[in-house]
């Protein structure tokens, strides 16, 4: 069968970013839902321009039963009547998420690419499209992401390829619908209370009857900042070279000449730096960097704690980032929220009973409990974690926010209990403390409808 115009327009959009080879071995992620279903096809047709060797992963979230043995069914049956190789995965993503402290939507993430890494094939092809590039974009945006963020996503990263970057998911179904090609759809996509999905079915949609081609211009400003992104990381590395070195405690970085960058190759050298030692790039954040930066204006020997057990500290003519000593760091805890209100409570390792429950309306009855505590749950983000306390966080008061840290103190909590506290957060911005306080921002109020109750109960 001849190529379409769409699967002209994907095959030269590999070419143009070097997908694929002649004689490689690709693995497909296929879900079942349209992009993916999409990807199979539009693959197969290059099968012998390129001689490709496809086989297909499907991964099983443990999460939609009935639902996802249809679509195990249906990507198996695809691969059957296509001579195509399949493997299915089976993992408990709700436990995983529980395990290490993720959402279910990271956890499934990790489990997707974990599976894409166990199969020793050349390329690794999955289905990302145009609008996830701009619900990526977005999301990153409202995190509080740079330039790096705007990037969105990659069309090539390692391995990892993603062919349809170049077509919104609009182009996908009609072309699916085109060649009268069936597919799956997921009942999770509707359900708002995962943030992706918020941003597709809401944030997307009404964004798009002020300009319906908000997509593409996501997407073509996603392009613009990774050209930028790139030169500015060629600079970046040049600048790390000549302020930095790499020592036995950690990386050195020399004060003056530091100081004599411009701010964005100073705040980049010092998230370079971050980045090498703990070996990891999620998560690590403007805070980070913010806090480290200050050290270039403080005397010798004050320091700070950062992220992954890392410590930068001021040295005479040098700040030096190092990881702190073992028995330094402190055991932290980590637990989704949306984990944490499916189980409805868990026992801490010290027996306490932490527990969470949402509840409509008001509830008179939780004031009778003790050290229970009601939040606006429509005020918080959704992908906040229960933790323990990290560098730079900070609660909103009325009027503004203050650091969590001048906050303890001035409570007088002692020392070694500061780090024992369990709070609740997004990234940097905290909306309770145990047994202390809840912020301001994520207060009750007569417009409420919905309540998240929180508490610790002593053992």
């Amino acid at each position: 069968m001849a190529q379409s115009s769409f699967e002209k327009k994907i095959a030269g959009y590999i070419k143009e970013h070097g997908m694929l080879e002649r004689g490689c071995s690709v693995t497909l992620g296929v879900s079942g839902g349209a992009d993916s279903v999409c990807l199979f096809f539009v693959l197969l047709s290059l099968k012998e321009e390129y001689d490709l060797k496809p086989r297909v992963i499907h991964v099983m979230h443990g999460i939609r039963e009935e639902e996802a043995e249809r679509d195990m069914e249906f990507t198996a049956g695809l691969c059957r009547e296509h001579g195509v190789d399949f493997k299915c995965i089976r993992k408990d993503v709700p436990k995983i998420a529980s395990e290490r402290g993720l959402s279910i939507e990271e956890a499934g993430r990790l489990v997707r690419y974990e599976a894409f890494e166990g199969e020793k094939t050349d390329r690794t092809a999955v289905a990302h499209n145009k609008n996830d590039l701009a619900e990526t974009v977005l999301f990153n945006l409202l995190r509080g992401s740079g330039i790096r963020g705007i990037c969105g996503i990659s069309p090539v990263n390692g391995r990892i390829i993603r062919p349809l970057l170049c077509v919104t998911r609009t182009e996908i179904e009609e072309y699916l619908k085109g060649r009268g090609l069936s597919w799956c759809t997921d009942s999770t996509n509707s359900d708002n209370d995962y943030s992706r999905n918020r941003i597709r079915n809401v944030i997307l949609k009404e964004a798009e009857r002020i300009n319906p081609r908000t997509v593409q211009h996501l997407a073509g400003a996603a392009a613009e900042a990774a050209s930028v992104s790139d030169l500015l990381d060629r600079e970046i590395l040049k600048a790390f070279d000549d302020c930095c070195r790499e020592e036995k405690e950690g990386i050195s970085i020399d004060v003056i000449k530091a100081k004599k960058l411009h701010p964005c190759l100073f705040r980049g050298i010092i998230y370079e730096a971050l980045c090498r030692l703990s070996g990891k790039k999620k998560d690590i954040g403007a805070v980070h960097v913010r806090d480290t930066a200050e050290l270039f204006d403080r005397q010798s020997g004050k320091s700070c704690d950062l992220i992954y057990g890392l410590r930068a500290k001021r040295s005479f003519d040098r700040v030096l980032i190092e990881k702190k000593k073992a028995g330094e760091e402190n055991v932290s805890f980590r637990i989704s929220l949306q984990e944490l209100l499916k189980k409805g409570e868990i026992r801490l390792v010290d027996g306490r009973i932490l527990s969470a429950a949402l509840i409509e309306g008001d509830d008179p009855e939780f004031t009778k409990v003790s050290h229970t505590y009601a939040l606006d749950y429509d005020k918080i983000v959704i992908d906040s974690l229960i933790r323990v306390r990290q560098q730079g966080d900070r609660i909103s008061i009325r009027g503004g926010h203050r650091k969590v840290k001048d906050l303890l103190i001035d409570k007088k909590i002692p020392v070694d209990a500061r780090d024992e506290l369990l709070m609740l957060a997004h990234e940097s911005e905290v909306y309770w403390i145990e047994n202390l306080r809840t912020g301001f921002s994520c207060s009750p109020g007569r417009d409420t409808k919905r309540i998240l109750k929180i508490r610790v109960k002593e053992a």
